[in-house]
């Protein structure tokens, strides 16, 4: 009866040892069972063209766009996971990452909001309009002109105004 007793305690250390020893592989899985989830969530996708003006822009000045995981950047398009609401408001997930030499700018939760016109994001720690919209088109608003301006160091080379190009969200 001890020894079954004994034995029963053993297996039972022993499966608890394994459970421990997959923890690391499991714990290497973690960022995959993060994007499975947030896509789950995330039913819909927003795609950003970047103006042809606004690029060759970018490429004059070496700045470098960047997406933010969980987004994807193929050429001159991004692409975002949405959350579409009921009143047409997309929250997209991840972001964009502008980069000149050593400094740069990171703009994310960002939030299209189709009633008002407008793109909200976090931008150096303050939440900002980024963008108005004008139809599709994604029009830089002066509070984004100077956050980019001050972030990549520049002396108003983004302005109010500036098309940054287009989005389209697929519901």
């Amino acid at each position: 009866m001890r020894i079954r007793i004994v034995s029963g305690m053993v297996g039972g250390l022993l499966a608890l040892g394994l459970g421990i020893g997959a923890t690391p592989a499991l714990a290497a899985d973690t960022g995959v069972v993060e994007l499975a989830r947030e896509a789950r969530t995330h039913t819909s996708q927003t795609v950003v063209t970047v103006d042809s003006g606004a690029a060759v822009a970018f490429e004059f000045f070496t700045i470098k766009l960047e997406a933010l995981r969980p987004a994807s950047a193929t050429g001159l398009a991004y692409a975002f996971p949405a959350c579409v609401r009921h009143n047409g408001t997309a929250e997209l997930a991840g972001g964009l990452k502008f980069t000149t030499g050593n400094k740069y700018v990171k703009v994310n939760s960002i939030v299209i909001d189709p009633r008002n016109n407008v793109v909200k994001a976090s931008v150096a720690g303050r939440r900002i309009d980024v963008f108005s919209l004008n139809g599709q088109n994604l029009v830089l608003t002066a509070a984004g002109a100077n956050a980019l301006n001050k972030g990549l160091g520049f002396d108003g080379l983004f302005a109010e105004g500036f098309v940054f190009g287009e989005f389209v969200t697929n519901k």
